[in-house]
């Protein structure tokens, strides 16, 4: 009911045509972090992080061996990214490229939206180099100033990529620890990743049951919610 009702969210708020099936729900985004690290890094192998950075995103890393290689969210570019630079970066690692990027959108600690044409170039050099694009979107709801938040499921279609969420932000659900990974595409590369994240999820015993179950009723009222918070705003 949970990986439906999450499929389902996206669906409405992202256009985003995911089966159940494509939902991984994890302790956390943490966990799905710690699975993401399992299984694309073998020591000592690199990886894209932008800083500044949720904490945990290194420290799995180097866990698995991997070597972090650290762009910038800069704020002379309205803490942006910058696409040039990135693809300098990139291209550095020409023989040996990184297995995935990472990207936090709206960012954690800034709280600032990415803007979608910097978004689609992000989306492109992934493509391009063959890297695997990873999305937290954990704050996708939480944005401020009128941003524009763009999910990548609106952009990276056709190619490998990994979104992640999670309950406790826009739901306010932080003990409840459950967070999510959908892996949308149907290329051998993203079967290979989703059902590694599948071998991961049934190694453990199993995310919290009654807090799946009250996710799972929330996210499918989610939209009459949305219709009452806008009217009590216009009243």
């Amino acid at each position: 009911e949970l990986r439906q009702a999450i499929a389902n969210r996206y669906r409405r708020l992202y256009k985003l045509n995911a089966d159940p099936e494509d939902v991984i729900v994890t302790q956390g985004v943490s966990e799905a972090i710690d699975f993401l690290n399992a299984i694309m890094i073998n020591a000592p192998e690199k990886a894209i992080l932008f800083r500044p950075y949720y904490p945990l995103y290194p420290l799995y890393l180097r866990e698995n061996g991997g070597v972090p290689l650290f762009e910038e969210y800069y704020e002379h570019l309205g803490w942006n990214i910058d696409p040039e630079k990135l693809e300098k970066t990139i291209k550095k690692e020409a023989r040996k490229r990184p297995k995935y990027m990472l990207i936090t959108n709206p960012n954690n600690p800034t709280g600032t939206v990415l803007d979608r044409k910097v978004l689609e170039e992000i989306v492109d050099l992934a493509n391009n180099y063959d890297i695997l694009l990873v999305s937290d979107e954990i704050y996708d709801e939480i944005v401020f100033n009128n941003a524009k938040f763009t999910s990548i499921a609106n952009l990276a279609k056709g190619m490998p990529y990994i979104i992640m969420n999670g309950a406790s932000k826009a739901f306010d659900a932080t003990g409840f620890r459950l967070g999510y990974a959908i892996i949308p595409e149907h290329d051998s590369k993203s079967k290979a990743i989703r059902q590694a994240f599948v071998n991961y999820a049934q190694a453990r015993l199993s995310v919290n049951v009654p807090a799946q179950y009250a996710f799972a009723e929330a996210l499918e009222n989610e939209k009459e919610h949305e219709k009452n918070v806008k009217r009590m705003v216009k009243e």
